[in-house]
Parts: structure tokens; C-alpha cells; sequence
């Protein structure tokens, strides 16, 4: 392993790669050439002396090592480019608003929050962050965020600012005869495992033989997937169901499945009236018809 220091430009690449599942997309979305894309991966395993990618698997996969580095990279990218943010934040002493938000969102849509914020704070500098719920929380509490949308299996009454119950519920087409035939084809959201893994587990302990058909890096693809046919899906009850889906009830066959908790976390160093006012738009735009949303 080399003792020089890694480049910034290689560590982005890793994470576009990732994140595009896709070498040519990674490309695009940086602004680079395309060869340049691998050659940084590439030198950034020599560099550090592990194999990041597995090459004996189809498409993009990390190895263990692999997983390590997008954690420590992910890290790394997001201190850098804080920094740069709020240099340019102190140089221009425009009042700014971090958000984060689950990546796990399907329906409704948390930029009608910041929509209708930007229409009372025209002056605010919004930032947007979308990233797994557990890492939502280990950036408000790293001081990188101000506001943040998480989910969690446990009511967190004690440390949300707002909280509501997330209902999961099985998705399928319209026209999916019922009551659904075994083994039951399951696509789920890979991000949202956290959900899925442990509603799969009420399928076994139901008797119900199952199968993972797909596991999707984005709920959109999940969704679409579900609306082609090819199995049901696994999601959050909210506002905005496509025409073209179902939420499939007890008539199915299949178990009722465990919930989820939403919770609105404000970072209590930044607590202010417009991080409050910020939280309670986004529940009012991500909370499905029905929940009852608890202000702590």
C-alpha cells in the first residue's frame, strides 16, 4: 500500500461508480472522459492495495475491502465538499439550511416542503442530501445536517422533533389475480433493506413460500418493476399511490406486515424557528392520509 495521499478525484469516481452502477453513467455525471473512470478505480486499488471491485460477478459489485472504502470515501467526499460549502457559505453570510432525507422515498414529495420553505425564505440557502436513514442520523449528529428524514423500527419518541408510523404494506398491480399464488415473488428497494429483510421474515414464519426476484439500488426501479409484473413489491404506505398499483389487503392471502417509524431530527447546535418550520413541512408532505403525527 502506497503512503501517498489519495486523491479526491479517485474517491469521487469510486462513489459514482457505485452510485450509477455504471462506469459510462459515473462518467457523465462527473464530466470526465470514460476511460478515466476505471483508470481512477483502478488506481485507487493499487494505491491502497485491495481489490474494490468482485470481477468474477456481473456488473458492479464491491468486494469486502470494496465496501470498506465506499464507507471511508463516502466520508471523506462529504467532509471535503462540506468544506468548500461552507467556506463559500462564510464568504457570501447567506443564512443556509442543510436537509437530509431517506433514499427510501417512494410517494409524496419532500421538494414540495421546499418549495413552500423557499416561498417564505427566499434568502435561505437550501442544500439537499438524500443517503440511507442511518447515515441521516450520523450526519445531524456529525454536525452536517440541520434538519433530517429518518426511519427506524422503534417509536422515537425520545429523540425525534416529529414522528409518525410508517405502514408497510405489499404492492402489485391492479389486475394481480388474488389471492396471490406461491411461492410469492418478491421485489424490494436494496437500500430499504431494513425493511424488507425483516418483512420477508413474516412470509417464513407464515408458511408462505417466497422468492427475491429482484432487488432494485432505487425505489423508482422497484416500482416499475412491480408495475410490469414481475412481482409484488414491498414498501411504505403514503400519499401519491400510481394509479396503476394496489395495496394488497388481508383478501391476498399474504401476512400483514410490521411497521416502520418516520422521524423528523433537528440538529440541537442549529435548532431554530425556520429548522422547526422546515420539519413540520416536510412531515405535512411526506406523512401518509390517516397518520397521526406526534410533535415532541
Amino acid at each position: 500500500m502506497s503512503t501517498r495521499d489519495v486523491g479526491t478525484e479517485l474517491l469521487r469516481s469510486l462513489v459514482a461508480v457505485v452510485e450509477e452502477a455504471s462506469y459510462t453513467k459515473a462518467a457523465l455525471r462527473l464530466g470526465i472522459s470514460q476511460p478515466a473512470v476505471p483508470s481512477h478505480v483502478k488506481k485507487l486499488a493499487e494505491h491502497l492495495g485491495v481489490e474494490i471491485f468482485d470481477k468474477s460477478a456481473p456488473g458492479v459489485r464491491l468486494t469486502a475491502n470494496g465496501e470498506i472504502v465506499l464507507e471511508h470515501a463516502r466520508r471523506i467526499m462529504r467532509q471535503h465538499d462540506n468544506l468548500l460549502r461552507d467556506m463559500a457559505q462564510t464568504a457570501s453570510a447567506v443564512p443556509r439550511l442543510r436537509i437530509g432525507a431517506s433514499t427510501v422515498l417512494l410517494h409524496g414529495s419532500i421538494m414540495e416542503a421546499l418549495v413552500a420553505f423557499r416561498r417564505d425564505h427566499p434568502d435561505v440557502d437550501l442544500q439537499f442530501h438524500r443517503e440511507m436513514s442511518t447515515q441521516q442520523i450520523v450526519m445531524l449528529n456529525a454536525g452536517e445536517l440541520d434538519v433530517c428524514l429518518a426511519l427506524t423500527w422503534h417509536e422515537p419518541r425520545e429523540e425525534a422533533f416529529l414522528y409518525w408510523q410508517a405502514p408497510m404494506v405489499w404492492l402489485a398491480r391492479k389486475d394481480m389475480p388474488l389471492p396471490v399464488r406461491q411461492p410469492v415473488d418478491i421485489i424490494a428497494h436494496g437500500t430499504s433493506s431494513q425493511g424488507a429483510e425483516e418483512n420477508i421474515a413474516v412470509l417464513r414464519e407464515a408458511g408462505i413460500e417466497h422468492r427475491m426476484v429482484l432487488k432494485c439500488n432505487d425505489a423508482d426501479s422497484s416500482l416499475q418493476a412491480a408495475r410490469y409484473g414481475m412481482g409484488i413489491q414491498i414498501a411504505m404506505l403514503s400519499r401519491g399511490l400510481p394509479e396503476f398499483m394496489q395495496v394488497l389487503d388481508e383478501s391476498s392471502g399474504l401476512p400483514p406486515l410490521k411497521p416502520l417509524w418516520w422521524g423528523v431530527y433537528l440538529n440541537a447546535d442549529t435548532r431554530s424557528a425556520q429548522s422547526e418550520q422546515m420539519g413540520r413541512l416536510i412531515a405535512k408532505a411526506i406523512a401518509h392520509d390517516g397518520a397521526e403525527v406526534v410533535e415532541v
